[in-house]
């Protein structure tokens, strides 16, 4: 019910970044991962595709600053649960799409230079981040993912909030 009434105030969108500041909030007194489930779930019983959440939270808007994003770990927290096995090729065929290869090697060699390659990067087909275009087998992978702490981002484990 607080789901819905937060859904029919503010939107999809507006929740979204609620419940992300909520949770990284320690003065926050209760819990939102059960509201962030119940959204995950949300959309995937909408049918919501990875497409469509990543033009939702706006991340085409973020630029170099994409990994950064609070809300990046929302959209791969949602594909990840919504495609295990292959969410590493949906994630980066989405990504593609918004952001052109100069950008994209921007943001992979500033994520090496800063040192936070395996925590604030995603690998490229086990490639050189240095030299992104080398071949097309480029690829974000479910380990770093995991790195990233997104899998567990709102759970708190790896099992799928979708029921």
């Amino acid at each position: 019910m607080l789901f819905l009434e937060l859904k029919a105030r503010f939107g999809d969108e507006k929740v979204a970044q609620l419940l992300v500041v909520a949770a990284r909030d320690d003065k926050v007194k209760i819990d939102v991962r059960p509201l962030v489930t119940v959204q995950l779930n949300y959309w995937h019983q909408g049918g919501k595709t990875a497409e469509d959440i990543f033009n939702l939270l706006k991340l085409s808007e973020v630029g170099d600053e994409l990994f950064d994003s609070p809300m990046f770990r929302t959209w791969i927290s949602y594909v990840t649960n919504l495609n295990d096995k292959n969410s590493d090729e949906l994630m980066f065929s989405v990504i593609k799409k918004h952001y052109d290869d100069d950008i994209l090697d921007k943001l992979f060699v500033e994520a090496k230079k800063e040192g936070n390659y395996e925590n604030h990067c995603l690998k490229i087909g086990g490639g050189d981040v240095a030299e992104p275009r080398k071949n097309d087998r480029r690829r974000m992978t479910t380990g770093t993912m995991a790195s990233f702490g997104l899998n567990d981002f709102y759970t708190g484990n790896d099992v799928s909030p979708f029921i």
